[in-house]
């Protein structure tokens, strides 16, 4: 947990934890330089929310509770909040870098939202609307929330394009002046060939006039599914044919392409590279 004795509120001291921060994720940059230079379709950078790294760095950890978070943030607001604005000055840079270095899209990953509930936008959606609205003029961005239903703050929100969690309902929004990435079950991937194959046309007969981009709406936690075969997923090789169709890139101007030819290309649409978890995925 930060200790407010630590705390320096200086901004001496909140320029030094930035240039300390960046120098220790040179590395990254330089990545996103070598995908970018070898690599011949659309780069996604990525970017954790100020809130979602606060949470990590208050546990240390993923969390099993919340309780101490939530006491800490309402008897110790101001820190917090200062805290979350240094959080946020270092992820607007950091993700100006990325874009800098070749990445042409920037998706910010909100994934403890869930754990505020009537002070979300006070800590966390004022942050990475700063953020939006630093890059905005300079490539797409998309918000991943996962916890909160879009509804419930899609109009306080900036963004223009929003990836949806498998718990929510695209038809919902899908008249909403934005563009929606998401939000199929993980789990799908474990069905069959036909099935597989079926579930694509019809994503893309309900779709294809609309802005929406395919993607899965959770973390693919189940690796075996992409094993040689070896797995509990009854046709492993249509389940890495829809990995491939279903990884996208988006902006507020890109609607989902025809998947019909998706299926003899077996090419990778963009190349995600999930730099805050320090890892690269290439689609096969």
């Amino acid at each position: 947990r930060p200790p407010r004795s630590t705390l320096d509120r200086s901004s001496a001291a909140s320029d030094v934890y930035k240039r300390q921060f960046h120098d220790k994720i040179q590395y990254v940059y330089s990545a996103t330089s070598l995908i970018k230079e070898n690599v011949n379709v659309p780069l996604i950078g990525f970017t954790g929310s100020p809130w979602t790294l606060f949470v990590y760095m208050f546990y240390g950890q993923s969390p099993k509770d919340f309780n101490s978070i939530q006491s800490y943030i309402s008897e110790n607001s101001r820190d917090a909040e200062r805290y979350l604005q240094i959080l946020t000055d270092c992820c607007i840079e950091y993700a100006k870098r990325q874009v800098q270095h070749g990445a042409d899209c920037i998706q910010i990953f909100d994934s403890w939202a869930g754990i505020l509930e009537n002070n979300y936008v006070d800590f966390s959606l004022k942050y990475v609307n700063q953020i939006y609205e630093a890059l905005s003029g300079e490539v797409p961005l998309i918000l991943y929330n996962r916890g909160k239903l879009l509804s419930t703050f899609i109009h306080e929100s900036s963004f223009k394009a929003y990836s949806i969690n498998s718990s929510d309902q695209i038809e919902n929004y899908i008249d909403e002046d934005i563009t929606i990435q998401g939000n199929l079950n993980p789990d799908f991937f474990k069905k069959n060939e036909e099935e597989i194959k079926l579930k694509v046309h019809e994503i893309f007969t309900k779709f294809k006039d609309r802005k929406k981009s395919q993607n899965a709406g959770e973390g693919i936690t189940n690796i075996d599914c992409f094993n040689d075969g070896s797995s509990d997923c009854p046709n492993a090789n249509a389940t890495i044919s829809c990995q491939n169709i279903f990884i996208s890139i988006i902006s507020s101007t890109h609607s989902l392409k025809k998947f019909d030819s998706f299926f003899n290309e077996q090419k990778p649409r963009a190349i995600a590279t999930n730099a805050t978890a320090d890892t690269t995925f290439e689609p096969n």
